[in-house]
């Protein structure tokens, strides 16, 4: 037996079920069926690969390569994200290996070009049209109820939106990307005309070929036109605008370290809050947080700064020399419209995996026998070993800390509560770095405390439990900060967990402000933070401070009543009956429904307030005008909390 041999052929294999499988994988048992499955997928299949070339290299005591050009730009590019992640990103690890935005996900593609053989291009090519094929047929199934038996372990198969390369946009481009491979192909007159007439056992070989390119070829057209139907007619795409992702690429270009490093892999957020324009808030989106750019390269760019920017562009650049000339080169437009004008995806790094093979040509093969200085391949051997038991040992806990997140949604469902927080708590211990599962964590105990504390003739270790469940919602609170003090989202959350238990905690109001300020701080255009912190000075009474703080909100989003609708009421607390009159007017020009149950509120509370102000002074006629609807609700805390806590010093924002 050629153990050699046998190696290379398994190499082989596994490039084919790559290419086949990457598209196709999902797990049921993550939060995120798509994403975390295929980002693990990824990583077992390239220690696999590592363990077997360097078994290969044991047994052979040769160390061989071949170069195709692309070794240089693929490496300086996979050094960008990783020096970025360490570099720029505040919570590195989280920097590395989340599963879409992470450095992991292009460094282990990368890692998989120089571990495969790349030797069998036709190959290769009817492995992805078969992926094509299974996943244009789930995602039809999918679409059409066809799963609707299935248990709620699998309900994302009840979703019609579910596909498994993310979305329809990305199975669009799929289809799009490997119909433009065999374009050239089946549009070629001569080959079609063999097809009908007698041939040779060449000419008959070559007229088969071209049959099968165009069953491919059809399964492509007809998967884009049926995803492009179903994308616009049932789920209209929403995007950052180009304007708003290019604005926020030219931010990090304003500091050195940024516009070297970027922000750091998963830290898009963080420099789209600063940089995003005040007419981002009359967008439908206005209310996200936004973690990917209107164009991946932009976005690339943005996380990784110039030095991922140029590194991929210079990838981009040799693959037009390469087939500008070729029949490749429809799938190169393809593939560059890809990076350029849609989000970066997983399969935004599969397609680059696949043209890298559909494009390498081999310069030199070298080779270096290790026979006679065997501490050479014993110490890539060990290496190896090394890589591989790290990878494992690290790969299971994420594991771990994934499904038990997972089993805690399930029991949160199920309201067992119980499990609900040892399987959250269990999930942090296993990746104490994940970010989501602290802000989990934190609104679950909070939630808990609430729910513990509506009990009636609540015993000493009851009060004491709702103690030890607020400390330890705002310590979670407070630990996502830690992680990631650049994020907004997480010090608006924290300073909302003080905010909850403004009656039961002292001193919960001036951590609460504060936190609220930082969020400011770092998205200075989101209007729901400056809505909070009114709604906060405005639990504490103090009226002037919330009038500024709604009346803030109110310049930035116009067209929310409820917004209007606090800052009349903080007006009138302050006695200043015609504002308050003039803002309730505002609301009811924002309510368009009048017959709904908002609308009598408005007008009632507006009579009242017209009332006070004839008292006070001559009423002074305002008009009425329709717009948007909104639930309208004075701000206030969420109910009260007992018993009182005294919080430690250790329970304040941390400082950054």
């Amino acid at each position: 037996m050629d153990i050699k041999k046998t190696i290379e052929r398994i190499e082989s294999a596994a490039q084919l079920a790559i290419v086949a499988l990457f598209p196709l994988v999902f797990f049921p048992m993550f939060s995120d069926v798509v994403g975390t499955a295929k980002l693990y997928f990824l990583a077992i299949a390239t220690l696999f690969l590592v363990a077997l070339k360097a078994v290969k290299v044991v047994v052979t005591k040769q160390i061989e390569w071949k170069t195709t050009g692309f070794e240089t730009p693929l490496t300086l590019f996979a050094f960008a994200y990783v020096l970025s992640a360490l570099v720029s990103a505040p919570n590195k690890i989280m920097a590395l290996t989340d599963p879409t935005r992470g450095a992991l996900m292009p460094v282990l593609f990368v890692t998989l070009y120089f571990l495969l053989p790349k030797n069998n291009k036709a190959g290769t090519l009817i492995a992805a049209f078969v992926s094509l094929f299974v996943t244009a047929l789930l995602t039809a199934l999918v679409y059409f109820k066809a799963f609707s038996f299935v248990p709620d372990t699998l309900g994302f198969l009840k979703v019609s939106s579910f596909t498994t390369v993310g979305n329809y946009i990305y199975l669009i481009l799929f289809a799009a990307f490997l119909g433009a491979v065999l374009l050239p192909h089946v549009t070629e007159s001569e080959e079609i005309k063999d097809m009908a007439t007698a041939h040779g056992a060449t000419q008959l070989k070559k007229a088969r070929s071209t049959a099968v390119d165009m069953v491919f070829f059809v399964i492509a057209l007809i998967t884009a036109i049926f995803s492009s139907y179903v994308l616009f007619k049932d789920f209209s795409p929403q995007f950052v605008s180009y304007a708003a992702t290019w604005q926020t690429f030219v931010e990090t270009l304003k500091t050195l370290m940024t516009g070297l490093f970027g922000v750091g892999p998963g830290n898009y957020l963080t420099m789209f809050t600063v940089a995003k324009p005040a007419s981002y808030n009359a967008t439908s989106l206005w209310a996200l947080n936004p973690d990917l750019g209107g164009s991946g390269l932009l976005h690339i760019a943005t996380e990784t700064g110039m030095l991922g920017l140029l590194t991929l562009v210079a990838i981009l650049f040799m693959f037009f020399k390469r087939t500008k000339k070729t029949a490749l080169f429809p799938a190169y437009i393809v593939l560059l419209v890809w990076f350029v004008l849609v989000p970066l995806s997983q399969m935004t790094w599969w397609a680059l995996f696949l043209f890298l093979i559909l494009t390498t040509t081999f310069s030199k093969t070298r080779s270096f026998n290790a026979e006679e200085l065997p501490v050479i391949y014993i110490a890539l051997a060990v290496l190896a070993a090394g890589i591989v038991g790290t990878g494992s040992y690290f790969g299971y806990r994420g594991y771990m800390s994934q499904s038990l997140y997972y089993q805690s949604l399930v029991a949160s469902q199920a309201n067992q509560a119980q499990q609900l927080y040892d399987l959250q708590n269990r999930s942090i211990i296993e990746n104490p770095y994940n970010e989501q599962t602290h802000l989990a964590f934190s609104q679950t105990n909070l939630l808990l405390a609430n729910s513990l504390s509506q009990k009636k003739d609540l015993t000493d270790a009851d009060k004491q439990n709702v103690s030890q469940l607020i400390q330890q919602g705002i310590q979670e609170a407070r630990n996502v900060v830690i992680l990631n003090p650049q994020r907004a989202v997480y010090w608006a959350n924290l300073g909302e967990t003080y905010r909850s238990v403004l009656t039961v905690a002292q001193g919960a109001d001036v951590w609460a402000i504060s936190s609220y300020q930082r969020a400011i701080a770092l998205d200075p255009r989101n209007p729901q933070y400056y809505f909070s912190l009114g709604s906060v000075y405005y639990g504490l009474k103090n009226y002037d401070e919330a009038i500024r703080f709604f009346g803030n909100a109110v310049s930035l989003k116009t067209d929310i009543p409820n917004y209007q609708y606090n800052l009349a009421w903080a007006y009138y607390q302050k006695q200043d009956y015609v504002q308050a009159v003039n803002a309730m007017q505002s609301t009811l020009q924002l309510i368009p429904d009048k017959k709904s149950a908002d609308y009598k509120t408005a007008q009632k509370n507006l009579e009242e307030f017209q009332k006070m102000v004839k008292e006070t002074q001559p009423a002074q006629d305002q008009t009425e005008q329709n717009a948007q609807p909104e639930t309208l609700s004075q701000p206030s805390p969420i109910p009260s909390i007992t018993p009182e806590i005294s919080l430690a010093p250790n329970n304040a924002p941390p400082q950054q």
